[in-house]
């Protein structure tokens, strides 16, 4: 068996059970998947999937040009890299939180400034 999927934050522990399972698996940089440029496409998880399906059969099938395979850390480089993100994640939320308290004053004042 023969899968594929897109690497995200916190994907790789999946890639290390399906390969514990038997399956021959690779994790994909989705930044090496063309987006078309002209107009508006829809953008779903059913055309992302059907596009990775054919991706799959051409790197099985001998190209393999057709995307970047990422490199999956190992569990203890994972786990280093885990403070960074939370920090950058509550830093988010922080500003989040602030605009929204600042929205409400605005909204409290009767001005709707922010």
């Amino acid at each position: 068996m023969r899968s594929c999927y897109e690497t995200g934050r916190d994907g790789f522990w999946v890639h290390r059970l399906l390969t514990k399972l038997g399956v021959d698996n690779r994790v994909v940089d989705a930044a090496s998947i063309e987006v078309p440029r002209r107009g508006r496409n829809a953008k779903t998880d059913r055309l992302d999937a059907e596009k990775l399906v054919r991706k799959l059969m051409a790197f099985w099938g001998g190209e393999t040009t057709v995307w970047r395979v990422a490199r999956v850390p190992s569990p203890n480089d994972e786990d280093q890299r885990r403070p960074q993100r939370e920090a950058e994640r509550l830093k988010h939320e922080r500003t989040a939180h602030r605009a929204r308290i600042a929205s409400f004053a605005g909204v409290a004042r009767g001005d709707g400034a922010v």
